[in-house]
């Protein structure tokens, strides 16, 4: 696995799938997403979509953590 997943991502998910593995598991960087708060940026949308897509072509099962240790700028006022 790239330490650069976000450039990388189809090499890594190919790997994965040549390693006989049916699923993958990743996060959304919420602070790609929303990099200020009630800023959202659509280019880092985009391209969590075409991670799905690609994981989608080679029929590997997506599994997302939607809470990895960041919250969205947004809610953070809720941990507070």
């Amino acid at each position: 696995m790239s330490p650069d997943f976000w450039n990388k991502y189809e090499s890594d998910i190919q790997l994965v799938k040549n390693l006989g593995s049916n699923c993958f598991r990743f996060s959304f960087e919420w602070g790609r997403l929303e990099p200020e708060r009630d800023m959202w940026d659509e280019s880092a949308f985009q391209r969590y979509s075409e991670i799905i897509d690609c994981l989608e072509v080679r029929t590997t099962q997506c599994i997302f953590a939607t809470y990895d240790h960041v919250i969205p700028e947004t809610a953070r006022h809720l941990w507070r």
